[in-house]
């Protein structure tokens, strides 16, 4: 679930984590927030835990509240068959989120500290939402739902090479059938070639 791989839309989204972003880093919010997703598969509802994640799940509830995961797209979809030259532990994870259309558009909101698991309490069990990220502190417009158990994306966790894992900051609470034919969707190279449409993330 890194948030990029050696590709051209790689080097696009490592070009625009070095540019400004558009606003200051969102604000921390309080309470439990519910988040309809609707894609071209059919609807989800997440939850999240800003009082568990502060940080991850303020930014993830930003994003929202800006609609920036309108009309973006879901990108990618890890299987354990599709990293065929990726040396570590297979996943199965299905990746989502804001992408830069070109090398000039800006980040909505600057990357994030990452909150471990060991922190949060939070681990990476079948259906939760875990927020992407290149080196530790380089994350926030992207995230990821776990297909099953993924203990090694915890901190520790061999997936990463600095083993701090990544951030757990919610869980889907409905729409089980609409992520599995997501993940049906899986190519034989985890970005698609066909990506599949965010309609709206809007609050529940």
């Amino acid at each position: 679930m890194e948030q990029a791989e050696p590709s051209e839309m790689a080097r696009i989204q490592l070009a625009v984590h070095k540019r400004k972003a558009r606003h200051a880093a969102a604000p921390l919010i309080s309470g439990t927030q519910r988040v309809g997703i609707s894609t071209a598969e059919g609807d989800m509802l997440v939850e999240v835990f800003p009082e568990l994640a502060p940080i991850t799940a303020s930014n993830f509830m930003a994003y929202v509240e800006g609609k920036y995961f309108d009309d973006q797209s879901i990108f990618r979809i890890v299987t354990p068959h599709n990293e065929p030259a990726r040396p570590g532990p297979r996943i199965a994870v299905v990746q989502a989120g804001w992408l830069p259309t070109s090398e000039f558009d800006r980040q909505p909101f600057p990357n994030i500290p990452l909150e471990t698991t060991t922190a949060t309490g939070l681990r990476h069990k079948r259906g939760a939402l875990s927020m992407a990220r290149h080196a530790a502190g380089q994350s926030g417009p992207s995230f990821s739902f776990m297909m099953r158990d993924e203990p090694e994306l915890d901190e520790g966790g061999a997936r990463h090479p600095d083993g701090k894992g990544f951030s757990v900051f919610g869980r889907l609470l409905n729409g089980w059938g609409t992520l599995e034919r997501i993940y049906a969707r899986a190519e034989e190279q985890p970005w698609l070639k066909r990506r599949i449409t965010i309609f709206s993330a809007t609050r529940a």
